[in-house]
């Protein structure tokens, strides 16, 4: 972190559409986190733009640069660090001690990330494959790039979709290498008037802060939750800095200057982010791996069988979208003994949702049905968007009303094959701020339709239908149990049930809403 003095003697005012926004003349290669974020923050440390609460522990961490010098990483690891984001450099410049820094915190154990000063003016694809180069391979447990968003400098005549376009750019091209969203690094203060777009909201935030208090109050409108908060780079900055060994300009409790950080989470949940290239066989299927080139730890989803079956949280068929460390993995509840929940937000967009894959081995009408455990199921407008027999179902359902199997959909068509699913998102319009548990648990399918017997066949078959769901795949109910599980909880997370309940009562109770469109 450059000191106060040095960054403001380029400042100086433009005027932007008839406005005056501060502008910055940095240099190129030298602006670090939050030099420009400290030009647009709001007058009052305290002003409340969007508080968000944290979700209950928190893990500290630093970010740092060339400007810290030369670091004593087994030092900052012995200080209580638990992960350090750093620069690799400023637009299409570099951070002279990127390489000692990158190497240095994982020789010390220390969960590692990199991040770039994004600049507008440059263009952001070259931008992006300089970062990449720069940190070359990922390795398991490295944190997601970050996209340091906060250019003071943005050119008077680029219209914000131009902006929203160049983001785009970054974004999309990291991801594309590195297999995992990037973080965004920017304070709300300068992504409302300067970005301005909710379209990025499903990646991880960071957000930048020194207001004081438990939690931040400045989180960008787009944002229900944040994974990050920066929240002090100063002893006279924000609250609760404190010195680290081992940094020079962290020693000092009066004058010290070093960028601290809390993970909104717990070491665990941290340790889920990792990212990079994996061994086929190490039981992880990690980005650049998948069913083709390596079954063992990228299995793929089993199909049901005729009758049906039950479709397990442990199992493949099931994805937990979203930042990872905000789908909680329980097992003191649910089918089976566990389950999986978020908090419900009121916003437009999506943040965690649950997704099943379907297949099936023959077209037939189906009983659809979730498990809801009364102890962490809340939500009273759960929606379960269910993809089926090329048609498009949407279902509202009351979570609270049935503490077991509850019914989503009494009888639908399934054809045979796959590209069908169901889809619960956390977007119920229940506020963030009332605490809502929204559970992805497991889905159970019954079959309700007459079904081949042994020599009569079906179709144009030989007469050799069979009934399955019988033998070592099979649950109480004589239902197939889908259970498939190498992914770790943090990567493929999902639901599960319990004991069956009465289809007609359940789904007059449970089903509240239906809207249907066909899917062009």
């Amino acid at each position: 972190m450059r000191n106060a003095a040095r960054l403001f003697s380029g400042l100086v005012v433009v005027a932007i559409g008839g406005g005056a926004l501060p502008a910055c003349v940095l240099d190129d290669d030298g602006a670090v986190m939050g030099d420009g974020l400290r030009l647009f923050a709001p007058a009052s440390s305290t002003q409340a733009v969007h508080a968000v609460p944290g979700s209950g522990p928190t893990v500290f961490g630093i970010d740092v640069s060339f400007y810290q010098g030369d670091i004593d990483w087994d030092a900052v690891a012995a200080d209580g660090v638990k992960f350090a984001i750093v620069r690799t450099g400023d637009g299409l410049g570099s951070d002279s001690k990127f390489d000692q820094n990158w190497a240095g915190t994982r020789a010390a154990g220390i969960k590692r990330g990199v991040y770039q000063f994004f600049r507008f003016s440059r263009d952001p694809i070259e931008q992006a494959d300089l970062m990449l180069a720069t940190m070359g391979a990922l390795e398991a447990d490295d944190l997601p790039p970050t996209l340091d968003m906060e250019d003071p400098n943005v050119p008077a005549t680029m219209s914000l979709s131009e902006r929203q376009s160049r983001t785009r750019q970054w974004l999309d091209r990291v991801e594309s290498v590195v297999g995992a969203r990037p973080i965004i690094y920017t304070g709300g203060y300068y992504w409302d008037p300067e970005i301005g777009t909710d379209e990025f909201n499903d990646h991880p935030l960071w957000h930048a802060g020194y207001t004081r208090g438990t939690y931040p109050t400045t989180v960008p409108d787009a944002w229900s939750t944040w994974t990050f908060w920066q929240y002090s780079s100063a002893p006279s900055n924000g609250e609760g800095w404190r010195t680290v060994d081992g940094i020079a300009g962290g020693a000092d409790p009066n004058n010290g200057s070093l960028d601290q950080n809390r993970f909104n989470g717990t070491e665990a949940e941290l340790a889920a982010m990792g990212v990079g290239g994996g061994v086929c066989g190490d039981g992880h299927c990690s980005p650049g791996e998948s069913n083709a080139t390596c079954a063992g730890d990228c299995p793929s989803c089993e199909t049901l069988p005729a009758l049906g079956g039950v479709v397990s949280e442990d199992g493949l068929c099931f994805t937990g979208g979203g930042p990872q460390q905000f789908l909680r993995n329980v097992t003191d509840a649910g089918e089976g003994g566990e389950l999986i929940w978020t908090h419900t937000t009121d916003q437009s967009a999506e943040d965690n949702y649950g997704e099943w894959q379907l297949s099936f081995t023959e077209r037939g009408h189906y009983r659809l049905e979730a498990y809801t455990d009364s102890a962490y199921a809340q939500s009273r407008q759960a929606g379960y968007r269910v993809r089926h027999d090329g048609v498009e179902d949407n279902f509202v359902v009351d979570q609270t009303v049935t503490d077991g199997w509850t019914v989503i959909a009494a009888d639908l068509v399934f054809a045979a094959g796959g590209d069908q699913g169901v889809h619960c998102a956390d977007n119920t319009g229940e506020a963030l701020s009332g605490n809502v548990q929204l559970v992805f648990d497991a889905l159970r399918l019954t079959r309700l339709d007459p079904t081949p017997t042994e020599g009569e066949g079906e179709g144009e078959g030989e007469g050799e239908g069979e009934g399955e769901g019988e033998g070592e795949g099979e649950g109480d109910d004589g239902l197939h149990r889908i259970v498939v599980q190498t992914i770790p909880k943090a990567t493929d997370e999902g639901c599960a049930q319990g004991a069956p309940t009465s289809s007609v009562a359940t789904l007059a109770l449970g089903l509240l809403a239906l809207r249907r469109r066909r899917r062009g």
